[in-house]
């Protein structure tokens, strides 16, 4: 994940496997950005998913703004090997 072109160390996100929805407990994974940017994910299975991540901070463009808020979301489809 980069921002800005940096990469973004220690962002945390959120994987949801689909169809957990509407159940008592969802089948979510929580993982870290590296120094990097980057993350690992190892897929228990095929399916749907959903990723998201979200920061903020007082990197603004607009000068009466006093905080960036930057998000990023994906549906995934991870396919049978």
């Amino acid at each position: 994940m980069l921002v800005n072109g940096k990469p973004m160390k220690g962002l945390e996100i959120e994987v949801i496997r689909g169809e957990t929805r509407y159940r008592n407990a969802q089948d979510e994974t929580h993982l870290s950005t590296d120094a990097n940017g980057e993350f690992t994910m190892t897929w228990a299975e095929p399916g749907m998913y959903w990723l998201e991540t979200s920061t903020s901070d007082e990197q603004t463009s607009i000068p009466q703004a006093q905080t960036r808020r930057l998000s990023y979301a994906a549906t995934l489809e991870v396919l049978p090997q």
